[in-house]
């Protein structure tokens, strides 16, 4: 599995997890590892290519501002899963050695966190 992306219209319904829970359970090997870089990819095609110039002075949270918070948002997301960032890198990483938490657990924290962050903003 390379990315998950689901479209806007169907976001905050749980279903990347779900699939990707699904992948890692048929696909994971046993005893194996799962490792994922939670990132907002999508983010880079919003925003027009700097100059070579730029690039090399601007870090990517200072040429696209809204990196960072959601990258701490999609880093939240797979943790949920089970995955914990390894080291000080973006990668993060899965054991499948160790018993993961039903999918149904999963989505149910997903969801509680979800409705305590709106009643938060509202």
């Amino acid at each position: 599995m390379d990315r998950i992306r689901i479209e806007p219209q169907y976001r905050g319904k749980g279903y990347g997890l779900y699939a990707a829970a699904l992948m890692i359970e048929n696909f994971g090997p046993s005893g194996g590892l799962a490792a994922c870089v939670p990132a907002p990819y999508e983010l880079l095609q919003k925003h027009e290519l700097l100059s070579v110039e730029d690039g090399f002075r601007l870090s990517r949270e200072e040429r696209i501002p809204e990196w960072r918070p959601a990258e701490i948002k999609l880093r939240a997301y797979w943790s949920l899963l089970g995955f914990q960032q390894v080291s000080a890198c973006d990668v993060f990483a899965l054991s499948l050695s160790f018993q993961r938490p039903p999918i149904e657990d999963v989505l149910r924290t997903y969801f509680e966190r979800k409705s305590g962050l709106t009643s938060r903003i509202q």
